[in-house]
């Protein structure tokens, strides 16, 4: 989970690594993708994923980190992704 400073969230939670598929014409300025472009372009088994080559991942790595907090938090769900794929 990655901190945050938007102000109604403690955390932003990702175990989902995908690319959004654009479907509207504001998704032309959409943060996500310029995010995914980014995250392509870093070496790794991901980098498919982040170009849209390649199926949703699921991190088992990620999975289990809003279990291991020891204090209540507000955490944001699948910030980096297309929920409804």
């Amino acid at each position: 989970m990655n901190r945050t400073s938007i102000e109604y969230l403690d955390f932003t939670w990702n175990p989902i690594v995908m690319r959004c598929t654009p479907i509207a014409a504001g998704c032309t300025h959409c943060w996500h993708l310029r995010m995914a472009d980014r995250l392509a372009l870093m070496p790794g088994q991901l980098k498919e994923v982040y170009l849209g080559n390649a199926p949703p991942y699921l991190d088992p790595l990620r999975l289990s980190e809003p279990l291991r907090r020891k204090k209540p938090a507000f955490i944001g769900i699948n910030f980096m992704g297309d929920l409804f794929k």
